[in-house]
């Protein structure tokens, strides 16, 4: 139960001043793993072979773009490996997690990664049960075909989701493309209980340049957030510190996150 505090926005990486939760890279430390402060990388592309709990065999390859990642992990020893979606994030002060998230949105694991580098070590977290384990990486000389490097967005309209679990965190972004340039849309989050606090933004429209914009929220004076678009997914980036949001949502509720496009 510990992780539904916290998972919400364990692939957004950042959290209100006044969370009653420890954040991630604390629990970190006391597993003997530290977060990297290194300097992002502008584009990388890993790939990684090694075990979960040195018992679960797992194949992952990520492309580093900017501050973002995004790639996917195979379970190999399962019946059927078939590859999972990850999203991640390099927060401002080095944290690195990486989510895995099925076709619903659903997020059933979270890597919090040390380094990214040849080799990689950390703490798998799962969304499902109370359990961490640590999981080691070393490189593996393979290509994968039909990457993409660009992350580039098509069209806007859809719908956009996470879910951590049962009992976690959700959030959802909609979005209708009017015209070139011209969209509404709308978000709702929640955070995991017993509070179900909500951070909501009702229909607006807004004019979208090179697929992002920059949102200011209703009756605030300096709580704006940006929303850029990318191929699969959507990522909702706090602007100005938390601070600057304080009394626009419920307590600890935020949009920030990476949100998984689940329909079209």
């Amino acid at each position: 139960m510990k992780y539904y505090l916290i998972f919400g926005l364990a692939c957004s990486l950042s959290f209100s001043a006044h969370a009653k939760s420890a954040p991630m890279a604390n629990r970190l430390n006391t597993s003997g793993v530290r977060a990297s402060k290194s300097k992002i990388p502008t584009q990388n592309i890993y790939y990684w072979t090694g075990s979960i709990n040195s018992n679960i065999s797992i194949f992952i390859w990520a492309i580093v773009k900017d501050s973002l990642i995004q790639g996917e992990v195979t379970y190999t020893k399962t019946k059927i490996p078939i590859p999972i979606k990850l999203l991640g994030h390099i927060g401002k002060n080095g944290e690195i997690r990486v989510c895995e998230y099925q076709k619903d949105g659903e997020i059933t694991g979270v890597f919090i990664f040390n380094k990214l580098n040849k080799s990689a070590y950390g703490i798998w977290a799962s969304t499902k049960s109370d359990k961490e384990y640590k999981f080691q990486l070393s490189a593996k000389d393979t290509l994968v075909n039909n990457m993409d490097t660009i992350f580039q967005a098509g069209k806007l309209s859809g719908t956009y989701s996470y879910a951590f679990g049962d009992k976690g965190s959700t959030g959802g972004l909609t979005v209708h493309e009017i015209q070139k340039g011209k969209i509404s849309f709308d978000i709702s989050s929640v955070t995991s209980g017993p509070s179900y606090n909500v951070a909501e933004i009702e229909t607006d429209t807004v004019l979208v340049s090179n697929n992002e914009f920059i949102y200011k929220v209703p009756d605030t004076d300096s709580c704006f957030f940006r929303i850029k678009f990318y191929k699969d997914f959507a990522f909702i980036e706090v602007l100005n510190g938390y601070k600057g949001c304080e009394g626009a949502f419920g307590l600890n509720a935020t949009v920030e996150g990476i949100f998984y496009k689940t329909k079209k």
